[in-house]
């Protein structure tokens, strides 16, 4: 049996390959960072950051944990978002043209 096929396990991948659920090139480059973090005695200082942050905004740091425990919100939910978002704009802005019209034709 050749082993032509088989993929090597440490074989690095190209640069933009997408490597699915599991990529192990950004589990690596987390893992490194968060070595070279705790290498560089910055966990005290950025903890004591934390605190002071949640004991002057306690309202928002409990919204943002929250926000951080659900997870990424779906691309459906955030695209209809937007269009919401821009119809909304695109309302004001007719009802502010109609305006603009509506004094213009009153002064001419």
């Amino acid at each position: 049996m050749s082993n032509h096929h088989h993929k090597h396990p440490h074989k690095s991948h190209k640069a933009g390959t997408n490597e699915g659920e599991g990529n192990r090139t950004a589990a690596r480059s987390y893992n490194d960072g968060l070595q070279s973090f705790i290498a560089s005695d910055k966990v005290e200082p950025a903890a004591q950051e934390a605190k002071q942050f949640v004991d002057h905004n306690p309202t928002q740091a409990e919204r943002d944990e929250m926000a951080g425990k659900a997870g990424p919100r779906p691309l459906v939910r955030r695209v209809e978002e937007l269009v919401t978002e821009g119809r909304a704009m695109v309302d004001r802005a007719v009802t502010r043209v109609k305006s603009m019209i509506a004094k213009r034709r009153g002064h001419n």
